[in-house]
């Protein structure tokens, strides 16, 4: 693991891996605070595809935690969605 920056000036975690790079960052949107996970393949043309992304949400709208997955590179948006209520995480770290 390798701690880098883009060209804007976000701090990234990277991952090599067999088959390409892991980057791993801070959401630069507050709306939407978590982590985005994208992946740049060895044999690729050097540019990024999202994998994945990891959000808080906002305690206004929503107490769960929300994982979207891109599941298809050709498209830009993601392929599948799912909320994980905060209470469920709390009492499933409590039974441990």
């Amino acid at each position: 693991m390798e701690l880098k920056k883009f060209d804007n000036g976000i701090t990234y975690v990277e991952v090599k891996t067999a088959k390409g790079v892991l980057k791993i960052y801070e959401t630069p949107d507050d709306e939407y605070a978590g982590i985005n996970v994208d992946f740049q393949p060895t044999n690729g043309n050097g540019m990024d595809i999202p994998l994945a992304s990891i959000e808080n949400g906002s305690l206004e709208t929503s107490e769960d935690v929300v994982v979207r997955v891109w599941g298809n590179p050709w498209n830009e948006d993601y392929t599948q969605r799912t909320d994980v209520p905060i209470k469920d995480i709390i009492e499933a770290l409590a039974s441990e």
